[in-house]
């Protein structure tokens, strides 16, 4: 069965929209204080996110996920026990060579549904004041794929125009990948790197238990180097790993991304802010992703747990600041998001009650969705006033 995407008309805009800056009396103070950077913090940032950080109140609100997470603990930990994406947001939606759809499940857990749908809603609100869409519509439209998507498993979404121009642009250059990650390297110790490649030998044999024939030599390293990609990943420790691929030729050699799995303080209603356990992610790979990560796997580097992927040769992310988009594009997206979730939530946690659990989501969204939106207006509030307090204490602080 198929869901058909409808128009939406309104307003739309390329670029930020500027509103007069509010005061903090407007917005939840305790919440505003508690999503603030800092002076000392953003001092430690590199100039290129402080700049993206000062001049995209989205970005802010991808920049402080953590701290979000613990406010969302306060308001909106409620409803049944899903898989939890943990950090969706507009611009995890991505088109790449595999398919599309929300990705990046760096925070994936299993927790209350209440809290992904609150993130959700307060980055539809923070995006649609940035470019004057009605989020009303927008978040309209999230809910009703969502609920489809409970009411039938099957159910399948058309490929969004954002998606289909994105995939027609693409075009497959596994060099260029190549090239690109030779610029993003930053050399690494010999300490690491060794520490590195042992890793990389558990992750081998993780693999190829699950793909028995496949040969281990394509992943013998040829470079190991540190990237600074990211808004919020930025903290952690990420590495790139250029493998010798199928053949001695260096033109088809693997690319894998190590990224470092931590636990979040600020999450005290999520078994995340105890434990940094990278299973999470690959479970979440899995079952909410439409096209997952192929080889995913998790290893220790220097005692701290990473979980690895491939890179992809097209990948391409969301960017609400993009002047291509409308409030009819986004809309579309949103639906597409909405039938992925309503799929992957409850995916895998209610057999043999699947339908028992998808009914009970079904009544909880008629119930609480609507509040949730509402709460998610103070909670945007107050990341727009935290985002601007910011600025202001940072602008004095200079």
């Amino acid at each position: 069965m198929g869901l058909t995407a409808v128009g939406l008309t309104g307003a739309s805009c390329a670029g930020i929209r500027t509103d007069p800056p509010r005061q903090a009396a407007d917005a939840d103070t305790d919440f505003a204080h508690t999503l603030q950077l800092a002076p000392s913090e953003l001092a430690t940032l590199d100039p290129e996110l402080r700049t993206t950080l000062r001049d995209n109140p989205h970005h802010y609100l991808r920049y402080v996920a953590n701290r979000f997470v613990g406010v969302s603990c306060e308001v909106a930990n409620e409803g049944a026990t899903v898989n939890l994406h943990g950090d969706p947001h507009l611009e995890q939606y991505v088109v790449t060579s595999l398919g599309r759809g929300l990705s990046d499940f760096d925070e994936a857990t299993i927790g209350p549904v209440g809290i992904d749908l609150i993130r959700l809603a307060t980055s539809i609100r923070i995006a649609s004041r940035m470019r004057g869409w009605d989020s009303e519509l927008l978040w309209a439209r999230f809910v009703e794929g969502y609920l489809h998507a409970l009411a039938d498993p099957a159910l399948s979404v058309p490929e969004p125009d954002y998606a289909r121009r994105r995939r027609e642009a693409f075009t497959d250059d596994h060099l260029a990948l190549l090239d690109r990650a030779e610029s993003l390297m930053v050399p690494v110790g010999s300490e690491d790197s060794a520490a590195v490649e042992v890793s990389l030998a558990a992750y081998v044999q993780m693999v190829r238990r699950r793909r028995p024939g496949l040969d281990e030599r394509q992943f013998e390293v040829v470079r190991i180097g540190r990237h600074q990609l990211g808004i919020g990943s930025r903290r952690a420790t990420n590495y790139l790993i250029r493998t010798r691929g199928p053949t001695d030729d260096a033109s088809d050699d693997l690319l894998l991304e190590a990224k470092e799995v931590t636990r979040n303080r600020h999450a005290e209603c999520l078994p995340t802010s105890r434990s940094a356990d990278p299973l999470r992610i690959l479970l979440a790979n899995e079952r909410i992703a439409y096209e997952p990560f192929r080889d995913v796997g998790f290893v220790e580097i220097g005692g701290r747990p990473f979980w690895i992927h491939e890179w992809l040769n097209d990948y391409v992310e969301l960017e609400v600041t993009d002047n291509t988009l409308d409030q009819e594009t986004v809309a579309s997206v949103l639906l597409d998001v909405g039938v992925q979730l309503g799929h992957g939530h409850t995916r895998a946690l209610g057999e043999p009650y699947q339908a028992e659990l998808n009914d009970e989501m079904s009544r909880f969204m008629d119930r609480r969705a609507r509040s949730h939106w509402r709460r998610s207006e103070r909670l945007a509030e107050a990341a727009w006033t935290a985002w601007e307090l910011s600025l202001s204490t940072a602008e004095g602080s200079s």
